[in-house]
C-alpha cells in the first residue's frame, strides 16, 4: 500500500490507508488467530520473526510456533481470550515462540479479543522480539552491553543526587 503522491488532490491518508500502513510497515509482529487457534493473517514482521513466508503461516496452528514447554499455557491463554464475553486487551507479558529452525524466541506480547462484522471471534497478537530490544538498548550511546549502559545511568543518577 502506497501513501498518496504529492501530486494527488488530497495528501491526507484515509483511515483504511493508515490501518494498512500500520499493519504492513510496523516493526512489531502482528498475527490474527482464529477461534480454533489457526493463523488467519500476519504481517511481514511476524513472518520474518518466525522464519516463514507469510503465506505459509496462514492456516498453521499457532501452537506449532510454540516451544513444547510453553504450548499448554499458550493454549489456555488462547481459550481464555476467545471465550471472554467482552472485547478486551490483555496486559503484555513475556511469551515464547520458536522459529522455523526451532530456535526459541523470547518475546513481549499483547493480546486482544476482536470480533469481526460476521461475529467471528479472533485473537490479535502483537509481538516484539526481546533480543531486538536488548540490542537496541545496548546500542544507545555506544554502550556494548546493557550492563554497561545500566552502570552509566546509575552513576549519572548518583552524581545528580549528590550535586543537589
Amino acid at each position: 500500500m502506497k501513501p498518496p503522491s504529492s501530486n494527488s488532490a488530497s495528501s491526507v491518508l484515509t483511515e483504511n490507508e493508515i490501518a494498512g500502513l500500520a499493519w504492513d510497515q510496523t516493526a512489531a509482529g502482528i498475527c490474527l488467530v482464529g477461534a480454533e487457534g489457526e493463523v488467519r493473517q500476519c504481517n511481514r514482521a511476524f513472518a520474518d520473526l518466525m522464519g516463514h513466508p507469510e503465506a505459509d503461516l496462514v492456516g498453521m496452528p499457532l501452537l506449532r510456533l510454540q516451544p513444547a514447554e510453553h504450548a499448554m499455557a499458550m493454549q489456555a491463554l488462547h481459550r481464555e481470550i476467545i471465550e471472554q464475553e467482552d472485547p478486551a486487551v490483555w496486559l503484555g507479558k513475556k511469551t515464547h515462540f520458536a522459529n522455523k529452525r526451532g530456535r526459541p524466541i523470547a518475546t513481549y506480547t499483547r493480546n486482544a479479543r476482536v470480533v469481526n462484522e460476521e461475529g467471528e471471534v479472533h485473537r490479535l497478537i502483537t509481538v516484539v522480539d526481546l533480543s531486538d530490544i536488548a540490542r537496541a538498548i545496548s546500542a544507545i550511546d555506544g554502550f556494548s552491553t546493557p550492563l554497561a549502559m545500566s552502570s552509566r545511568l546509575t552513576s549519572s543518577r548518583l552524581a545528580l543526587e549528590y550535586a543537589m
